[in-house]
């Protein structure tokens, strides 16, 4: 399990209605769905770990525990190779 936060490289703005975020070094930018904004915000209020994010989602969405893990996973995956998220702590 990772502990993650947004990178401080990366800003986020609205964009007719959809949440684009950007790492203002690499220019990589991102319009995120609902799900990746959702996580987005719960990491706005600083680090938190894979599994807290997932328990979050999973009180908002109708998903399973080892889909919304996949899920939460791969978008950090992503979000950590664009520039968007860095790993504070492994466990």
């Amino acid at each position: 399990m990772r502990t993650v936060e947004r990178h401080p490289d990366a800003v986020d703005a609205l964009v007719e209605e959809e949440l684009v975020v950007m790492n203002v070094n690499s220019l990589d930018y991102f319009r995120f769905s609902e799900v990746a904004k959702a996580i987005w915000e719960l990491l706005g209020s600083g680090q938190l770990v894979e599994a807290d994010i997932c328990r979050a989602l999973m009180v908002e969405y109708e998903v399973t525990e080892d889909e919304c893990q996949k899920a939460v996973a791969d978008f950090i995956d992503d979000a950590i190779s664009r520039g968007f998220l860095r790993v504070v702590q492994e466990q």
